[in-house]
């Protein structure tokens, strides 16, 4: 008897509670995480599965680089869709980077991350 309503209890728990979606997920970046480069690239992009949003109007989602002597400076980050990209303002010198980044994405949860490429 005790078996029955706990199973009863737990369907109808499933049943008024349904799994929540998966949250955005990085898609694809370029360069890529672990990338071992000849030469500078000229900007950062990274890919989502779902769309980016805008809070107000602003740019809420960010992108920062940053190699083992400190922050390097970028330009302009934009969205379009899924992707974010930052401008690389000045061609970068041999060494290794990590990438960061902070979106918003459009359930409205934030995501954040790095990944690290080097220019050699």
């Amino acid at each position: 008897m005790l078996k029955r309503a706990l199973i009863l209890a737990f369907a109808t728990l499933l049943i008024s509670n349904p799994v929540a979606q998966a949250h955005t997920a990085l898609v694809s970046s370029n360069p890529k995480s672990n990338a071992m480069l000849k030469a500078a690239p000229k900007q950062i992009s990274i890919t989502f599965n779902e769309d980016l949003i805008m809070i107000s109007g602003k740019n809420v989602s960010k992108i920062s680089l940053s190699n083992t002597i400190g922050q390097v400076k970028l330009g302009a980050i934009t969205i379009n869709k899924g992707t974010i990209t930052a401008q690389i303002l000045k061609a970068l010198p041999i060494s290794k980077y990590k990438v960061t980044y902070r979106v918003v994405s459009a359930d409205g949860h934030p995501v954040s991350g790095s990944f690290s490429f080097m220019i050699h």
